[in-house]
């Protein structure tokens, strides 16, 4: 079996060089956002940069929600 690396950014992370961190990685997992209309900071540019370096990448919305009626 073999395994793909990938790593999980936000805009806690800074600003990463990314031409660093391509070697290193299969793929990335982007935070677009969170809570109620909140764009992660830094999410334009990892997308740019990781289309740029054809890194594959996916994007997520983080939720604070506890329970099914919060999430709605």
């Amino acid at each position: 079996m073999s395994c793909l690396r990938g790593i999980d950014v936000s805009e806690h992370q800074g600003a990463i060089a990314w031409d660093r961190v391509k070697s290193q990685i299969d793929f990335a997992m982007l935070r677009v956002g969170y809570g109620r209309n909140h764009i992660d900071r830094q999410f334009v540019r990892n997308a740019q940069e990781c289309t740029r370096l054809g890194i594959p990448f996916g994007g997520y919305w983080f939720s604070y929600a506890l329970n099914a009626e919060q999430a709605k």
